[in-house]
């Protein structure tokens, strides 16, 4: 199925050209048919003469309604520009035309109406004059057929170009991602919610689970029709009403998306180029309506390589939304202000971090997205969005998963991405140039940090990571890949390999002399007044044993006291700590110390005013 959509001025007999070919009056309100006028979207449908079936949608012409127009242009395959011949190109042609440009919807019929009212030399005219206007627009070669609704003059010619044109179109794309943007929703009476669309990308079936983006809420596929009849699958491109269970009719609306749970994306920015027409300028941070797909929404204009647009053919933007909506890379937008359209473009990637103006790298990675490969666009979304897992560059991308899956393995082969294991389920991608960068930091700041701090035995893990900006996860899988070569990881310090502080001749001898005083203390050693980056240093190499309180034994004298406590337990005496005390000569202050490190070291436990020893106690004295 094809989806074919009209364009043109209000009043040019868009919704009689339908009736004509399907005999379906689209109108499907009171007050448009009162009036002869369509103010929301219309539907007919018919099966060619090939067989090919295809829908139709009328869209209002008048300039307050373009809005409608765009809610249903955006999933067509083909156009007919609808053009009047008693009044010739008119504003809303030219906006349509305009509009089908910036979509690249770039097949499509010139249909001219109401010929009828005109005598043929007037038609030839019209004809060079169509000619000359369309050479610069996507519909350039598209035939000129001359009808009349009136007296069915034109029609069957019609119909059979329109065969013609859709037996040259390419199939629906099915990436196996299914995409349905809402342009209306009601209920029916004991059937409850209802939506329609066109369905991009992917198949629904009956019964099938789907989420509505951006609200996240989900419901389930009570029935499919299409064309008022009852299937069980909707095809990609196919103009379908989708009824829906659990979900009311209030909780769903024009603009938002229909797809399988956790396959669609939420954005609240996006980069993308932008066209100008009419010699159209934007300067910085303008405000604009943003159409994408049946979406309207207010967003805020960020220009990336210009001060304003002027003399600019087109331009790369960061267009900042008022309010989520559920969009895809590669879809087209339109921008417009007031009762006017703007330009538009291509979306290039979803919720990117701030960039810096005219930063030429930016750029150059969002040209090459622009028309770049597969590969390009993977690595283009996985440097805005990294450290990422494949589901997150899925669900940014419009591309079947198998080929993103193959695109990923390429860019691994050639060493373009790396591929973390961050859990036994969960692998984590990031550039390669992204882990050389981050490699190179963190032995700059680990080789800064050495020279402050020349007596320590490396920099805290929560230090380093603050310095390096990444989370726990991606913080905690890069330090297990720079282990091999790069770095020393202790259980809570990092240092690069092969680095051990050094004492100069003057700590050396501070050294030596807060050794010799702590042997001679034993037991009862002396407060010390020294450095605490030297204390420090002493304890990273085992030469003494902070018990805290001010009590610093001789790594030595430790060991020793703890065997003799130790020792007294295993003969199932229970001691006070006073009797401690009084066991290795020392005063109260000291024996708490020690007691308490040996409780924190799990060699002891205190079980209210006493104490017992542990396994690991009596693994200490057997192997002391």
């Amino acid at each position: 199925m094809f989806v074919i959509g009209t364009a043109g001025h209000v009043d040019h007999g868009k919704s009689a050209l339908i009736e004509a070919i399907t005999g379906i009056h689209p109108d499907r309100l009171i007050e448009e048919q009162s009036r002869g006028l369509t103010i929301e979207l219309g539907f007919g449908w018919t099966n060619l003469p090939s067989g090919i079936e295809i829908s139709l949608i009328d869209v209002p012409g008048h300039i307050r309604f373009v809005r409608h127009m765009l809610s249903g242009v955006g999933g067509i395959d083909a156009a007919l520009l609808v053009i009047a011949a008693d009044e010739g190109i008119m504003p809303q042609t030219t906006e349509h035309m305009n509009i089908l440009n910036l979509l690249e919807i770039t097949k499509g019929i010139i249909v001219v109406t109401k010929c009828d009212l005109v005598d043929q030399d007037w038609l030839n005219l019209l004809k060079e004059d169509f000619e000359q206007t369309l050479a610069e627009t996507s519909l350039k070669d598209a035939p000129i057929v001359f009808t009349s609704t009136v007296t069915g003059s034109g029609i069957v010619e019609l119909i059979a170009e329109l065969d013609k044109l859709v037996s040259n179109l390419d199939a629906p794309r099915d990436i196996n991602k299914s995409r349905l943007p809402i342009d209306r929703v009601f209920t029916m009476t004991g059937f409850g919610t209802v939506v329609t669309g066109t369905l991009l990308d992917g198949h629904l079936e009956v019964g099938d689970l789907i989420e509505i983006s951006p609200t996240g809420k989900t419901a389930r596929i009570r029935g499919l029709q299409a064309h008022n009849t009852e299937i069980k699958i909707a095809s990609p491109g196919s103009r379908v009403a989708v009824n829906l269970s659990g979900i009311q009719v209030d909780e769903v609306n024009r603009g938002h998306v229909l797809g399988m749970e956790g396959s669609l994306s939420s954005a609240f920015s996006f980069d993308a180029s932008i066209k100008l027409i009419n010699d159209e300028k934007i300067k910085q941070n303008l405000k604009v309506h943003v159409h994408v797909g049946s979406a309207e929404v207010q967003g805020r204009i960020r220009l990336l390589d210009s001060e304003n647009t002027q003399d600019l053919d087109e331009t790369f933007v960061q267009i900042l939304l008022s309010e989520p909506i559920s969009i895809s890379e590669g879809d087209l937008y339109v921008a417009r202000i007031s009762d006017r359209t703007l330009g538009g473009g291509k979306i290039i990637s979803i919720n990117p971090p701030r960039h810096k103006r005219f930063d030429t790298e930016v750029l150059a990675l969002l040209a090459q997205q622009l028309t770049g490969t597969v590969e390009t666009r993977i690595l283009g979304t996985l440097e805005q969005i990294q450290p990422a897992t494949q589901s997150q560059i899925t669900s940014a991308l419009s591309e079947s998963i198998q080929s993103i899956e193959d695109g990923i393995k390429k860019l691994i082969s050639d060493e373009q991405i790396v591929s973390l294991q961050a859990s036994e389920r969960t692998s984590l991608l990031i550039t390669n140039s992204l882990v050389t960068r981050i490699r190179a930091h963190t032995k700059k700041i680990i080789d800064e940090y050495n020279q402050h701090w020349r007596l320590r035995f490396g920099i805290p893990k929560e230090e380093l990571r603050a310095h390096l900006k990444l989370d726990g996860r991606l913080f905690s899988v890069l330090l297990d890949t720079f282990q091999s070569d790069l770095v020393d990881i202790n259980e809570d310090t990092v240092t690069v390999k092969n680095w051990k502080p050094q004492l100069n001749q003057d700590e050396q001898t501070k050294a030596s002399a807060i050794i010799n005083s702590l042997d001679e203390g034993k037991f009862a050693p002396p407060r010390l007044d020294t450095s605490p980056e030297l204390l420090g240093y002493l304890q990273g190499v085992s030469e003494v044993k902070d018990l805290g309180d001010g009590v610093i034994f001789t790594n030595t004298h430790y060991l020793s006291a703890a065997e003799i406590v130790l020792e007294q337990f295993n003969l199932g005496q229970n001691l006070s700590l006073a009797e401690i005390r009084d066991l290795i000569g020392t005063n109260r202050r000291i024996a708490q110390a020690l007691l308490e490190t040996m409780d924190k070291e799990g060699l002891t436990q205190r079980l209210g005013d006493e104490r017992r020893m542990t396994e690991a106690g009596k693994l200490f004295l057997k192997n002391e």
